[in-house]
């Protein structure tokens, strides 16, 4: 399976996350109150830990298994695992459980009922990701997806105002998507489901090898998710609901692209692994950046459905427009250095420089939020603090200067064309084909023959 096949296949699933993301991003607002928009959003912001609770095993199976063929895995030994997994993880749902029901915090039951689809679900997604399965990988996306929007749409179209229900309209979609994994891997390896100690027949050193290898990237990934939330954790402890509600829908309108992004982040962990010199690697990171500029036109169509549907959330459009200036930068970090990480198998620098990158993140955010006190400064620090990691990382990739002066000035003239777009007073279309455009034009004045491959499709 190509690479190109690979990004194709698992686009065509993102897609439909992307139609979830468009329910969930613009129905959920149009229909529910901007407080009750909050609480949703706020249950996604706690919800967006619950990868955590594996304390690095699932991590530590992607480790173990990147560059397996499906037909070399011990199966004896990963039902082993998948049975730990399984129990572990059923013990932590009794303990959230007892926590919400002594706290009284519905937010805290539902993330209870969560945590089991969400975890188990990863655990096949990692597998299936090390060991480049991507066609099992993107009908498992798909599901969850799916079963959200019917469920989301029932309820829209029964008039249900509660936020509580969409928010087990996303968790039914992947307790459907777990019920699928178990039973396709359960048919394909005849294993036997089983919660009891005798069904976990794996030698103690690997269990602790397979924690100790993911827990590094485990902390890495909190201080990682926490570096990218920075500024949605600012406007919900510093500004109130309505703040938080309208900067989480900016974030949320980035994220019908951040959802392409995803598939390219999976998709190329496997082909790195395989080849990533720093010739190569370089390449690749100008590829990116040619395909993510591209998304900053997106903006535009994203101000016209705001100005046309939820006219109560226009607020939340420069911020958007902000945020979206990150998306290169986001797609690098999330694509190519999160993976040289693991291919390199340095964990704790991983744990180490994102603990950086989060320092320079909350520094930035609280000092400029406090001078400016507004969510578009919010923004702004989120932006600043991406291209700094993008463009000075530490340890996975060697600095080049030359290279380092000639990215800069790309992104400063792009950010300086989105802004005098983002500003003219012309109509949309008019914007669109000029961003696009000029967009198109500097791409091919600083990296011509990359742009020249990919017209010619070979990426």
């Amino acid at each position: 399976m190509g690479l190109k096949k690979d990004l194709i296949r698992v686009a065509v699933s993102n897609f439909i996350v992307l139609i979830s993301s468009v329910v969930n991003g613009l129905v959920l607002p149009y229909i529910l109150s901007i407080e009750d928009f909050a609480q949703v959003k706020t249950y996604t912001l706690y919800a967006s830990f619950i990868g955590f609770l594996h304390f690095g095993f699932v991590d530590g199976l992607n480790i173990k298994y990147g560059g397996y063929a499906k037909e070399t895995v011990d199966k004896k030994e990963f039902n082993g695992y998948h049975n730990f997994f399984l129990s572990f993880q059923l013990l932590l749902v009794v303990v959230v459980v007892i926590a919400g029901f002594v706290l009284n915090n519905d937010i805290l039951l539902l993330i209870s009922l969560a945590i089991l689809p969400i975890n188990l679900q990863s655990f096949f997604l990692y597998y299936y990701q090390a060991i480049a399965q991507f066609k099992e990988y993107s009908i498992t996306t798909i599901i969850v997806p799916l079963a959200s929007i019917i469920i989301t749409l029932s309820l829209m179209l029964l008039g249900v105002k509660d936020y509580r229900f969409y928010v087990l309209a996303s968790i039914c979609g992947y307790i459907i998507s777990v019920v699928f994994l178990e039973y396709k891997y359960g048919r394909s390896t005849k294993y036997n489901l089983s919660i009891s100690l005798k069904s976990i027949p794996i030698n103690a050193k690997l269990f602790k090898l397979v924690f100790f290898s993911g827990f590094y990237i485990m902390l890495g990934n909190l201080l990682f998710t926490l570096f990218f939330d920075s500024g949605r954790w600012i406007s919900k402890i510093f500004t109130g609901d309505i703040n938080f509600a309208i900067y989480s829908l900016g974030v949320s309108l980035i994220g019908f692209v951040m959802v392409f992004i995803g598939a390219i982040n999976k998709t190329f962990y496997p082909h790195l692994y395989n080849n990533h010199s720093k010739e190569v690697v370089r390449n690749i990171k100008i590829i990116l950046f040619i395909i993510s500029s591209f998304t900053l036109v997106g903006y535009f169509f994203l101000e016209t459905i705001v100005t046309s549907f939820l006219p109560k959330y226009i607020d939340a459009l420069p911020v958007t427009a902000i945020l979206m200036a990150s998306l290169p930068g986001m797609v690098v970090i999330k694509s190519i250095y999160v993976n040289l990480y693991k291919i390199k198998k340095i964990e704790k620098k991983f744990l180490r420089d994102t603990f950086v990158y989060l320092a320079i993140a909350l520094s930035l955010s609280l000092s400029i939020y406090f001078y400016f006190k507004s969510l578009e400064s919010i923004a702004v620090a989120s932006v600043i603090s991406i291209y700094i990691w993008t463009m000075l990382p530490i340890s996975c990739q060697p600095f080049v200067l030359k290279e380092f002066l000639k990215d800069a000035l790309y992104f400063s003239l792009m950010f300086t064309l989105f802004w005098y777009a983002y500003n003219a007073e012309y109509n949309n279309a008019i914007r669109i084909v000029c961003c696009a455009i000029g967009i198109l034009l500097l791409n091919i004045f600083f990296y011509k023959k990359h742009v020249l491959n990919l017209i010619k499709r070979r990426v």
